[in-house]
């Protein structure tokens, strides 16, 4: 690790060094508390409420994470991508986020109308309406968040602010006034309150970085041609969910909703694998899109994360699992241990495609891998989930990142600098 870090420090110019390890730390005390705040939440849930209703509240955050992937758009690449080209030019920075927000407000109006009409046609969504709602209005004020703003002029010391206040709001409320099963419904109603406080922090500063008062008026010509730009990124984004938000509803179809509680623990566990690489992938994009040689550095520091989750991921199963919750969930163990391996293909997956093909600009090819190892992902999911539910979900998900890390190291090979 003294070599790796002496090798950064000797290639990467030392203003960009002190960027990039403020970037580091801002994000990864952002992640360290988005990781360990659901591991308390969740194990008051599965006391307080039934594991059916546990599996309810999964269920349509899985729906609703598709809604969050269209409002999202792959702006989040596509954005900061133009950000970070744009040499911090306050002009230019203000017009791509007001065509960026402007996008997204027209996808979130789209995407109401589309629950609107599932709402008259699915008995299941009349029944829990009141949580879809706000769920939605959770999701809808997630995608709003210019998170991607501040990543693009690598300033993630605000997004650790705005994200951690919001998300400590989001806890106190749940842990405090979620006492019984019948306040289910007031997860999602605390978690968009958290939600809303993070978004008025990231409106107090981005004034300083924009000028909204020179911008006379938003072109529908340029929201139109940001939503051309991002449609291959968007396809890359969206297409994963095929295999990974499906898995869930694949679950609760097969097997029971009480299997999408078990399913979910174990799935929380490897979501701290996916956030720690996540935070490394996007400390390093601004600095990849700039120069590709920070590539290589970045390629084998996130290796040697992923070597060591797959290690916690191991204990995790054989320690925190009995100690966090009750007798009911134990079965989330055998799933933990069949997805032990998948934080280092994930590193694989998200280096050589996302944090690769997309800063050479390559995003057409990276959404045609993404496309095909989603629809195969799909299926593969779906026979392994009906032969043996919950771990079956879980190894369909790993194998299609595996086959999706392969068709991307292809793809770098072919592309290399």
């Amino acid at each position: 690790m003294k070599k790796l870090y002496q090798k950064i420090k000797n290639k990467v110019a030392k203003k960009e060094v002190k960027i990039l390890i403020e970037n580091f730390f801002s994000l990864s005390f952002l992640k360290i508390v988005t990781m360990l705040l659901p591991l308390v939440i969740l194990p008051h849930l599965a006391k307080v409420l039934t594991i059916d209703l546990v599996g309810v509240l999964v269920l349509v955050t899985a729906i609703m994470g598709y809604a969050g992937t269209i409002i999202d758009y792959g702006f989040s690449y596509t954005g900061v991508r133009a950000i970070a080209n744009t040499e911090k030019n306050i002009s230019k920075n203000t017009e791509i986020f007001l065509e960026v927000t402007c996008a997204k407000l027209i996808l979130i109006l789209t995407c109401f109308l589309f629950f609107m009409t599932i709402y008259f046609l699915t008995p299941w969504f009349k029944e829990y309406l009141i949580l879809f709602v706000f769920s939605f209005i959770n999701v809808a004020l997630l995608s709003l968040s210019p998170d991607w703003f501040f990543q693009g002029i690598e300033k993630m010391r605000i997004i650790a602010i705005g994200e951690v206040i919001g998300k400590l709001i989001s806890f106190f409320l749940i842990i405090l006034l979620v006492e019984q099963k019948q306040d289910y419904i007031l997860v999602p109603v605390f978690y968009a309150l958290g939600q809303l406080f993070s978004l008025l922090i990231y409106i107090f500063f981005i004034s300083e970085h924009i000028e909204i008062s020179k911008i006379r008026e938003i072109s529908l010509n340029r929201i139109v041609l940001r939503f051309k730009e991002g449609w291959s990124v968007f396809l890359n984004i969206l297409f994963p969910n095929l295999y990974n938000s499906y898995s869930y509803l694949a679950v609760g179809y097969f097997a029971g909703t009480a299997q999408v509680a078990i399913y979910d623990i174990a799935r929380r566990f490897l979501s701290v694998s996916e956030i720690l690489i996540t935070v490394l992938s996007r400390v390093f994009f601004p600095s990849i899109s700039r120069n590709i040689i920070n590539h290589k550095i970045y390629i084998r520091l996130i290796l040697y994360v992923a070597l060591m989750l797959c290690l916690m991921q191991v204990s995790a199963a054989f320690f925190a699992i009995d100690f966090l919750f009750p007798i009911s969930y134990q079965a989330s163990k055998t799933v933990l241990l069949w997805q032990s391996l998948s934080p280092i293909v994930y590193a694989l997956m998200t280096g050589y495609g996302l944090n690769y093909l997309i800063p050479l600009g390559k995003d057409i090819e990276l959404r045609d891998i993404t496309i095909r190892s989603s629809i195969v992902g799909f299926f593969i999911v779906t026979m392994l989930t009906y032969q043996y539910g919950a771990v079956g979900a879980a190894l369909g998900v790993s194998f299609t990142w595996a086959l999706r890390a392969i068709l991307c190291y292809r793809a770098y090979m072919l592309f290399k600098y």
